[in-house]
């Protein structure tokens, strides 16, 4: 899948407003953007392609380990995924100013880089920029407070994407008609599974013997 200009961008500054992050998350897309209009190029080999991936995980690992001691509750917790498009950005800023236009699977994967440097052979690379697009989605929906404006958002920024990659043979009129319907119920299917999430909850708490009236709430 190739990813259209400015997508990316617009999806950096979806995820830095819905995280509270949109000053970083307006410098990364600027970065991004430019990148096409840069000639110039990092020579990076396959070792400096491994060494980025591993900062990138030991990056993830740190904010694990640093949620592990300091988070007070699975909210916290998750948070630390709502980081994930800074924690890629060195992956992802190696393939756009980088002399190859992937990454090397030797680099993305231990097994497939101890294969290469026995063997000797380059096992070709990936396109990490629809994954990356795939994590600022992601990353997104760890902060948004379920309002219709993150729907609209993340509606939006999926059908600029596979309307790039849709069925030619298909009039457009006929694509955004199905493509409308299927977010119509989306968005009626996520509102049914919070009601649904809502009474099993209060169902639990009053087999627990919660009464909400000066106890204190087992879930927090």
């Amino acid at each position: 899948m190739k990813i259209p200009p400015f997508l990316i961008a617009a999806a950096l500054l979806f995820w830095g407003w819905q995280v509270d992050l949109l000053l970083p998350a307006i410098t990364v897309a600027l970065v991004v953007e430019i990148a096409p209009r840069v000639k110039m190029r990092w020579q990076l080999s396959g070792h400096n392609y491994s060494r980025l991936v591993d900062l990138s995980a030991l990056l993830f690992l740190g904010l694990l380990v640093f949620a592990v001691f300091t988070a007070e509750g699975s909210g916290s917790f998750l948070r630390v995924f709502a980081w994930l498009p800074l924690v890629m950005l060195p992956v992802f800023l190696a393939q756009l100013y980088g002399s190859r236009e992937t990454i090397p699977l030797s680099a993305l994967f231990l097994v497939i880089r101890k294969r290469s440097k026995k063997s000797g052979i380059d096992p070709g690379g990936v396109d990490v920029a629809p994954f990356y697009f795939a994590f600022c989605l992601l990353s997104s929906g760890i902060g948004n407070d379920r309002n219709i404006m993150f729907f609209f958002g993340l509606f939006g920024l999926l059908g600029w994407a596979l309307w790039m990659v849709r069925n030619r043979g298909f009039a457009p009129w006929l694509w955004l008609l199905l493509f409308g319907a299927a977010g119509v119920l989306g968005y009626a299917g996520q509102i049914g599974l919070h009601q649904l999430h809502t009474i099993v909850e209060e169902k639990v708490l009053e087999v627990m013997g919660y009464s909400g009236a000066g106890d204190e709430d087992p879930f927090q």
